[in-house]
């Protein structure tokens, strides 16, 4: 198969995950400045992906009530997770270049928290259907929210918060 024949499936590919019509590229040769414009426009795909993700967690941490500025920081950092079980005490860490997190609970028990983002919340966590379900009850007129996290084909940790129907979903990937 020749380098043009891949640029053509691929230049499919995009069209139908975009929903536009590139078709007409077919198994024709392409040009280097056709190829660069099928780049310029995967590239511009992806990073409207991106955007969108942290537009839903921007938008979740604005219906929780978290400042602009901290939302915009928050939106954009990448941290890392570790959950520790110890007996029946469970520790999870969040760690990123702004902040560390950390919460030590037991499964069942409801306890005052301070989230990362500085709210006072009551926490309860639960397991239901393999999800670890934490829900937090809002102090001094604070918003409540629901928080799931699982894990998908075994190297994958999704986090699905929702508040008031606005949802974000921040997946992290198992270390090595």
């Amino acid at each position: 198969m020749s380098s043009s024949t891949v640029l053509t499936v691929f230049a499919a590919l995009v069209a139908s995950a975009n929903g536009l019509l590139w078709l007409q590229w077919g198994v024709r040769k392409c040009s280097f400045f056709d190829f660069f414009l099928l780049l310029r426009r995967v590239k511009r795909l992806l990073r409207n992906d991106a955007d969108s993700k942290r537009h839903r967690r921007q938008a979740y941490l604005k219906e929780v009530g978290v400042g602009m500025l901290l939302r915009k920081m928050a939106a954009n950092i990448k941290p890392t997770l570790d959950i520790k079980i110890e007996g029946d005490e469970w520790t999870m860490t969040s760690t990123s270049s702004f902040k560390t997190h950390a919460v030590k609970f037991k499964l069942g028990q409801e306890f005052d928290d301070k989230t990362a983002d500085g709210r006072d919340v009551l926490s309860k966590f639960t397991v239901e259907n393999d999800k670890l379900v934490q829900k937090e009850t809002g102090k001094n007129g604070g918003k409540d929210s629901t928080i799931l996290r699982f894990v998908e084909g075994g190297n994958k940790l999704s986090v699905t918060c929702e508040c008031n129907g606005v949802k974000s979903v921040r997946t992290y990937e198992k270390a090595a």
